[in-house]
């Protein structure tokens, strides 16, 4: 054990010598985030001796409003995320419904009237949050960032061409996703079975403008930085994301469970998905949950990605996979796990 975390204090710290201090970003103007947001709502959450307090911003206009017990609200979030969870194993009967609707009712209800877009600036500990899943915002376009700064300095970021498809080791149907993606892709990139290795994903993903990773996943908690994706060779963690030079502007991270954020003091996005968007990706989709391993799971990624190859926004994307779901509990189950992190 000494020896593991003595090497990752090693890589740490050989990263930090190697890439320097990230380049200062200016704040964005109260003014440019409104008119950035025309045709849209931004709701911003901040937690104030242990109240959550929300900023509407809509129309050019901005108002305030108490969203309740901060306390009230991770408790519910996280009865969400335990009873999804002993759904999918088998142990619950029912969704979630009523958590959600409470969860919803705090967070939602105050704010009266929402855009068809909706872009979420949380703290830390609700950047996990079933936000696709409240009936407050089941029909709407959504997204989720650590602030507006940065996405507004991803959407404004030049788009790569090309897909690439990764499988990762030990996923039943891993490959068969990657293969159907590929199927409606024939010019596509894939690396599956011995030549998804580490340095090879790594070198692909700085030179496409989508790519889709269907792989096991590890949410360091502990340690962000060393949450990973696992490739044939071994893991790739966020340290390997620091050596791509511009990763894709779209990135999709299924059947993992990465979109967890540390809860960690300050507005900052740690693990995978802070990673990617820190490096330069505008949108990363990922799980907060583990996906079922299913063919259902692969017919929903097929649907996201026939949206967006038409040229559909990614949330709007999100919406057109949902549609393809059999039943409402599996819909429940896919907008409470995935979300779409930065920007549209």
């Amino acid at each position: 054990l000494q020896q593991c975390l003595q090497a990752e204090r090693d890589l740490r710290d050989a990263t930090r010598a190697r890439s320097g201090s990230e380049s200062a970003v200016r704040p964005l103007r109260a003014r440019e985030v409104i008119d950035l947001t025309q045709g849209m709502t931004v709701l911003t959450v901040g937690e104030h001796k242990g109240r959550l307090v929300g900023v509407k911003l809509r129309g050019g206009r901005a108002t305030q409003h108490d969203l309740g017990s901060a306390s009230l609200a991770r408790r519910h979030t996280r009865e969400i995320r335990s009873t999804l969870l002993r759904q999918m194993g088998g142990g619950a009967r029912t969704p979630p419904e009523n958590i959600l609707q409470q969860l919803s009712a705090q967070l939602l209800a105050p704010l009266g009237k929402l855009d068809l877009q909706v872009l979420v600036l949380p703290p830390p500990f609700l950047f996990g949050a079933p936000w696709r899943a409240l009936p407050g915002l089941r029909n709407h376009r959504v997204s989720v960032s650590p602030s507006a700064t940065l996405w507004q300095r991803r959407r404004n970021s030049d788009l790569k061409a090309g897909l690439l498809l990764v499988a990762g080791p030990e996923l039943r149907q891993g490959e068969a996703e990657i293969q159907l993606l590929a199927a409606s892709a024939p010019k596509s990139t894939v690396l599956t079975d011995r030549a998804a290795t580490v340095d090879n994903v790594v070198a692909a993903l700085g030179h496409h403008g989508v790519a889709h990773i269907a792989a096991h996943g590890s949410n360091r908690t502990d340690n962000p930085m060393f949450s990973s994706l696992s490739m044939a060779d071994g893991p790739l963690s966020v340290y390997d994301i620091g050596r791509i030079d511009i990763p894709p502007h779209l990135v999709v991270l299924s059947a993992c469970h990465v979109g967890l954020a540390a809860d960690k003091p300050g507005r900052e996005l740690l693990g995978l998905v802070g990673g990617l968007l820190r490096a330069g990706s505008r949108t990363v989709v990922a799980s907060t949950l583990p996906l079922p391993d299913t063919a259902g799971t692969v017919q929903y990624m097929a649907a996201f990605h026939a949206s967006v190859a038409k040229g559909k926004p990614a949330t709007e994307s999100l919406l057109a996979a949902d549609a393809v779901l059999n039943s409402d509990s599996e819909r429940l189950l896919y907008r409470s796990a995935i979300s779409l992190f930065g920007g549209d």
